[in-house]
């Protein structure tokens, strides 16, 4: 039994060739942190190596779309065969629901050293109005 699982230990820790184009390749989400302050929502999320160019943020119907696409580095990969491929790339999207208090034409975004930071600031309160029923 002990050998068994050194067998499969080494069998999984063998370096293997992997094809580039792997079809069974995993898809790339990136991480994401959501923070809420007194006066704005502030979504941070970790996008290391992928540029600028690549990345979108959409709104639409009041659902904020973070879009984009991971490519490998073209440089790395010239002449050379991928032995051992951990990395994710390709195509990625994150979808938010702003709250009713979130003011959707007021986003912004930047992007700094891999992380995009999308401040969404927060209407201020709007008092209720009063009607007056009139009495006939």
């Amino acid at each position: 039994m002990y050998r068994a699982g050194v067998e499969r230990a080494r069998r999984r820790n063998r370096v293997s060739r992997v094809p580039y184009e792997n079809p069974n390749r995993r898809v790339w989400i990136p991480s994401v942190d959501v923070y809420e302050t007194d006066n704005e929502y502030i979504i941070n999320a970790e996008l290391p190596g992928v540029s600028r160019e690549d990345i979108a943020v959409e709104l639409k119907n009041e659902v904020l779309l973070i879009k984009g696409e991971r490519k490998p580095a073209d440089n790395l990969l010239k002449g050379a065969n991928l032995v051992k491929g951990e990395s994710v790339y390709g195509p990625f999207t994150r979808r938010f629901i702003l709250p009713p208090d979130a003011d959707a034409d007021n986003v912004k975004a930047r992007y700094t050293n891999g992380v995009l930071s999308v401040v969404i600031p927060k209407r201020k309160e709007v008092q209720p109005k009063r009607v007056e029923i009139e009495v006939k």
